[in-house]
């Protein structure tokens, strides 16, 4: 019996290794696992690189650029979308997989115990069993939002020298089925904002290859 329960624990390690506990969708944000979230960047660069290599960046993902000044160094910029951000769905699929993970070393070692509790109570022909169900809810407290606007705000000052800082700030607005704004929050997600942050990087080494 306990070659049995041992061989059902050694399965489950490897089916939850085999149905990609560590897998995801979203594979090329996995470079910001490990960095922390920050809300601002410095660039070797001028500050008139960074603000339109900035701009150019929001844009090539689709943002609406309303405000632009570059003696301010502010540019804002919005995107609507019917659903959540990669960067965000890349966070819930990370948290989905941990708890996959949880739950089938969960179940294989309910039901070891389960095997063990029958095993033992087998002589005495006691037809009682063991319930080792899981239930898992998606249920989603906001049904009622059906989609999201995402206010984006970058300021690009000067740092030292020949050195600029970004400086991200997102805001997250729900909006339900009649237009009214239901939820604002400041989104802090590090993968977008690293992402975003290593993309104008990209933009300035293409543009300003001899100063990278």
């Amino acid at each position: 019996m306990k070659k049995q329960i041992t061989y059902l624990l050694i399965s489950a390690l490897l089916i939850t290794s085999i149905s990609g506990c560590g897998s995801s969708s979203y594979d090329y944000l996995k470079e910001y696992d490990s960095p922390d979230y920050k809300p601002s960047e410095i660039y070797n660069n001028a500050k008139d690189e960074v603000y339109y290599a900035a701009i150019d960046v929001l844009k090539e993902r689709g943002y609406r650029i309303n405000i632009c000044d570059l003696n301010t160094g502010l540019i804002t910029a919005e995107y609507d979308s019917m659903g959540l951000l990669p960067e965000e769905m890349a966070v819930l699929q990370k948290e989905q997989n941990r708890n996959t993970c949880a739950m089938i070393l969960g179940v294989a070692v309910i039901v070891g115990i389960a095997s063990l509790i029958s095993n033992g109570n087998r002589g005495d022909e006691d037809n009682s069993s063991v319930d080792a169900s899981v239930e898992i809810s998606n249920r989603d407290d906001n049904d009622h939002v059906v989609s999201n606007k995402y206010s984006f705000s970058i300021s690009v000052t000067d740092y030292k020298d020949v050195q600029t800082e970004a400086t991200l700030s997102v805001t997250k607005l729900a909006i339900d089925e009649d237009g009214v704004v239901v939820k604002q929050n400041l989104l802090a997600n590090k993968y977008l904002n690293n992402e975003i942050f290593k993309s104008i990087y990209k933009k300035l080494q293409k543009d300003n290859p001899v100063q990278q």
